[in-house]
């Protein structure tokens, strides 16, 4: 599957279910510090697309892709929506 393919199942699943603001999520977005999804949303997300793939996706896999640092707020990891999709396309 395509990462474009990807970005817009991921962003169907923040708007529709997680009830994010469809404008604020973009292939730049951070998951937490921008679009307000916690690490429960990521299991969430991640749980989706394992059963929508036919994939399995290991804690340490989630954590891989979690260790970005926002720009200006050096004590948190995160990652972004492009970074995500990524991921999500590679399993497939």
């Amino acid at each position: 599957m395509e990462t474009n393919e990807v970005f817009e199942k991921v962003k169907g699943l923040f708007v529709g279910d997680l009830g994010i603001d469809e404008s604020k999520v973009t292939m730049d977005a951070w998951l937490e510090h921008d679009l307000e999804i916690d690490s429960l949303g990521i299991v969430e997300v991640v749980m989706t697309f394992e059963d929508e793939l036919g994939i399995e996706i290991t804690d340490e896999e989630i954590a891989s892709i979690q260790v970005e640092r926002v720009p200006g707020d050096e004590d948190s990891s995160d990652t972004t929506v492009q970074k995500l999709c990524d991921f999500l396309s590679s399993k497939k």
